[in-house]
């Protein structure tokens, strides 16, 4: 196995891209009435889940959401 070198710009394009992901991810916990939510949190992970099962848009998911987010 080689081992392979980042160059500086690699590591600068890779923490951009990075920071812009999570940058959505909080927006869109944000705008699923979760700001702050961890989605890797095994119960809010099983809100997602279970709500993008039970519902067919996303305007219904979010009002789902509402109706059972942890308080």
């Amino acid at each position: 196995m080689t081992d392979t070198l980042l160059t500086a710009d690699e590591i600068a394009l890779f923490e951009s891209s990075r920071a812009q992901q999570l940058f959505c991810i909080a927006r869109q916990m944000t705008d699923l009435g979760l700001p702050g939510s961890d989605p890797d949190d095994p119960a809010i992970r099983l809100l997602l889940e279970t709500g993008a099962a039970a519902t067919e848009t996303y305007d219904e998911l979010v009002a789902w959401i509402a109706e059972r987010k942890p308080r």
